[in-house]
């Protein structure tokens, strides 16, 4: 039997491409490669009847199990019915000669939930697997402190060794597209110098791709003279901190490491050993760094679409900073311990995507 419909209307009812669309934590299909969404409720989504013209391509996306389509035969100016197809199992490109109506979706509508923290503490490369939907995250990166330097031994009294550096910090939001893969390194703490040796440097952390980090801290020296502190890392992302310096020594007694500029115990430098006639030490190892992925919540997450603009609102010393404005979400609060001390000063990350 031959369809009503003429090919002058199915051809104006054919899917127009491109068209805009954002997939997210939602059930797609693929139209021509295009990513659209299956739901006739989402602004962006797919409307059903949809239909195909010959040479165009339909596949699933993800949470998507198969698609129901009823394919017809073009004869002159009508159609003729020619079968019902299931897609993929039936082919995933359009036939010449035929074209294809888009009837029903089968999705899961049980999506899984990708949110939490994916932390990286020990040092080593590792292999981050962004969640299969474009999701938001807070990334946060911890350089390693540096080691502090052993003392100076000798006849008499002579110096301590120096503290390392803390490690610096840099903290970002960025969009993750599904499925990638990112190589995470977390930086090694620098070695503690020996008796009358130096430290060795604390090593960088980093997240590929979305190119953040923060540079470890500089190991403390020594010497006949004197024991010197190490210089702080720093950060490169879009809130970067400093850490601190290296202590140098104080006498017999060793220079303290600094501080990360961090609001954990990942990056610190390690202090500098004891000097002195039979008595000197060796220093203390820095710390690890430590990289975190923090994947938010709620749908103003999970619909998120780019282009996003990303606002950090600080806060007075001790004081928490500001609400994120009205239209803007929050993606975190953190702090900076400075130097280690009680003092902290407080920052809000904020974002809203259009």
């Amino acid at each position: 039997m031959k369809s009503i419909f003429t090919l002058f209307i199915i051809f104006l009812g054919f899917y127009p491409l491109p068209f805009k669309c954002y997939s997210q934590c939602k059930p797609f299909i693929l139209i021509d490669g295009n990513a659209i969404i299956a739901d006739e409720n989402d602004p962006d989504g797919l409307r059903l009847p949809t239909w195909l013209k010959a040479a165009q391509t339909l596949n699933v996306g993800q949470y998507v199990y198969s698609i129901s389509v009823i394919e017809f035969t073009i004869n002159g100016t009508a159609l003729d019915y020619s079968a019902n197809l299931k897609i993929p199992t039936d082919g995933t490109t359009v036939p010449s000669g035929k074209v294809w109506k888009i009837e029903a979706i089968h999705k899961n509508v049980a999506i899984p939930s990708f949110a939490g923290r994916y932390s990286y503490t020990v040092a080593g490369t590792f292999t981050f697997v962004s969640p299969p939907c474009s999701l938001m995250a807070n990334i946060r990166v911890y350089g390693a402190g540096g080691g502090g330097s052993g003392g100076w031994s000798g006849c008499c009294t002579y110096p301590a060794g120096g503290g390392g550096g803390g490690g610096g910090y840099a903290e970002g939001f960025y969009l993750l597209p599904p499925s990638t893969s990112y190589t995470v390194v977390v930086g090694n703490g620098g070695n503690a110098g020996t008796v009358n040796g130096n430290g060795t440097d604390g090593t960088s952390s980093s997240v590929s791709v979305v190119s953040i980090s923060a540079s470890g801290g500089i190991k403390g020296t020594i010497s006949s003279g004197s024991g010197s502190g190490g210089a702080a890392g720093t950060g490169s992302g879009q809130l970067n901190f400093t850490g601190q310096a290296g202590f140098g020594n104080s006498g017999t007694t060793g220079g303290k490491g600094g501080s990360a500029a961090n609001d954990g115990a990942a990056g610190g430098g390690g202090a500098g050993g004891k000097g002195g006639s039979g008595t000197a030490a060796a220093g203390v190892d820095g710390a690890d760094g430590r990289v975190d992925i923090i994947i938010g919540t709620g749908s103003a997450v999970a619909d998120a679409k780019t282009p996003c603009a990303t606002m950090i609102i600080y806060g007075d010393q001790d004081v928490l900073p500001n609400a994120c404005p009205s239209g803007w979400t929050e993606a975190g609060l953190g702090w900076i311990n400075f130097y280690g001390g009680s003092s902290k000063n407080y920052h809000r990350t904020c974002y809203r995507c259009e």
